[in-house]
C-alpha cells in the first residue's frame, strides 16, 4: 500500500524490495475487500483506520461525468500524477464488490451505496442485447475507443457485479442486466461443454471458476433449477482437473493449468463460497468442495514467503506473508494474497479454531528412499 494516498500496486518485487509505480483501482478495491473480510477475526483497529481512507483513494477514481460516468479509471501514477485513462468492467465489478462490503460496514454513510449504483449503471450501458460484454473503453484523441473481444473473466465479474447490486437494491435493471449475461453463459456450456475459453484463452480452469463463480451469485438471486445444474457440471469439470498426487509435494493441490498463486488461490476461493451455497441450497456431497480447498491450501502456504524461505530475498519484513507467483520469480502479486487469503478465511470459518491435522503427506519408507538415493548417487558421479 502506498503510504500517503493508500492505494495499492499490482506487483512486489521482493528480489529488490520494490513495487511498481502505478497504483491499481482494482488491486486496491481487492485489498479492501480482504482488509473487510478479514477484519472480524481479529478486529484489529490498526486494520479498520485504513478503510475510510483506501476507499477515498477507490472513490477519487471514479468518473463523474461523460459517456464512461460511474467505471473507474484503471489506475493512478503518483509519480506522474496521471491517471490511466482507460476504463475497465473488471475494474468496475470487483470494486462493486467493495463498495457493497463498505456499506454494510459502514450503513449510515450512503455514499458507498451511491458509488456502487452508478458503477452498476455504467456496468449495464456495457451489457449487450445477447449477454455478451464490452469489456474495455479507452481514450482516444477526443473520444473513446471500445473494445469487444469477449471475456469471461471480465464477463463473469459483471454478472456476479449486477446480481449483488440487485441483491442489496432490488432494482429490477440490474436483474435484466444479469439475466442476459446468466442466459449466454448457460448458451456456452451447453454448447461448448464445461471447459470455457474466450478471446483471450483457449479453454481453462480459471475461466471457467469465473462462470461458475458468477452463476453462484446469480442463483442467490434466481433460484431456478437451471442454474445449480451449470453450477455442478463446472464444478465437477474444474475439480476433475486438480492435481492430487502425494508423490509430487511441488504440485499436490493446485490445478493442472494454473502455475501461479493468484489462480490457484482465485479457484481455492470460489470453492469457499460453493462450498457454503452448495450446503444452503442442500445439495450433494459438500464436502468435497472442503477436501479440494485444504489442499490447494496447504500448497499456497508452501508457496508463500515465511521467515523459512526469505534468506535470499532484500527485505524479508516486507515479503513475509505474500504469495510468491510462481517458481520463475520473486514477485508478489497484491491479487495472489488477496484471493489466497480470502480462501483461508473461508476454510476457517469450515473448520473452526480448533488444531486438527487436514492433510497429510507421508514420507517415503526407508526401504523405498535408499535405492532411489543410490540411483541418484550414481547419476551425478557419471
Amino acid at each position: 500500500m502506498h503510504p500517503q494516498l493508500h492505494g495499492f500496486f499490482k506487483f512486489y518485487d521482493a528480489a529488490q524490495d520494490k513495487s511498481e509505480n502505478l497504483l491499481r483501482t482494482i488491486y486496491s478495491a481487492s485489498s479492501l475487500y480482504t482488509l473487510l473480510k478479514g477484519y472480524p477475526l481479529n478486529k484489529d483497529p490498526k486494520i479498520e483506520q485504513l478503510f475510510k481512507p483506501i476507499a477515498q483513494f477507490i472513490l477519487s477514481n471514479q468518473l463523474q461525468d461523460g459517456p464512461n460516468a460511474g467505471g473507474f479509471y484503471y489506475g493512478y501514477n503518483p509519480v506522474t500524477n496521471k491517471k490511466t485513462c482507460r476504463v475497465v468492467v473488471g475494474t468496475a465489478s470487483k470494486t462493486i464488490f467493495t463498495l457493497l462490503e463498505l456499506n454494510r460496514f459502514y450503513p449510515n454513510d450512503p455514499q458507498y451505496l451511491q458509488a456502487a449504483r452508478k458503477a452498476g449503471d455504467w456496468l449495464l450501458r456495457m451489457v449487450q442485447p445477447e449477454g455478451q460484454v464490452t469489456p474495455t473503453a479507452v481514450c482516444g484523441k477526443g473520444d473513446w475507443q471500445y473494445r469487444h473481444q469477449q471475456s469471461l473473466l471480465y464477463s463473469g465479474q459483471v454478472l456476479s457485479a449486477l446480481s449483488r447490486l440487485y441483491g442489496v437494491t432490488q432494482d429490477p435493471r440490474y436483474l435484466q442486466g444479469a439475466t442476459r449475461i446468466a442466459t449466454y453463459f448457460v448458451s456456452l456450456v451447453k454448447e461448448k461443454g464445461a471447459l470455457l475459453g474466450d478471446d483471450f484463452r483457449p479453454a481453462n480452469s480459471i475461466s471457467t471458476s469465473w462462470v461458475m463463480m458468477s452463476l453462484i451469485d446469480f442463483a442467490k438471486v434466481n433460484p431456478e433449477p437451471l442454474y445449480r445444474e451449470i453450477i455442478e457440471q463446472l464444478s465437477a469439470k474444474i475439480l476433475s482437473r486438480q492435481i492430487t498426487n502425494k508423490e509430487d509435494i511441488f504440485s499436490n493441490g493446485r490445478y493442472l493449468d494454473a502455475m501461479t498463486t493468484s489462480g490457484n488461490g482465485w479457484i481455492n476461493e470460489v470453492m469457499g463460497v460453493l462450498h457454503g451455497f452448495c450446503i444452503d441450497n442442500k445439495m450433494l456431497n459438500c464436502q468435497q468442495y472442503q477436501q479440494a480447498m485444504t489442499l490447494t491450501s496447504r500448497w499456497l502456504i508452501q508457496n508463500a514467503y515465511s521467515k523459512e524461505n526469505t534468506y535470499n530475498v532484500k527485505n524479508p519484513a516486507h515479503a513475509i506473508g505474500g504469495f510468491i507467483t510462481n517458481f520463475t520469480t520473486q514477485t508478489v502479486r497484491t491479487d495472489a494474497v488477496c484471493h489466497g487469503v480470502n480462501s483461508l478465511i473461508n476454510l476457517l470459518s469450515m473448520i473452526g479454531s480448533q488444531e486438527q491435522m487436514l492433510v497429510d503427506l507421508p514420507e517415503k519408507p526407508l526401504q523405498e528412499l535408499l535405492p532411489l538415493l543410490r540411483a541418484g548417487n550414481g547419476f551425478l558421479s557419471s
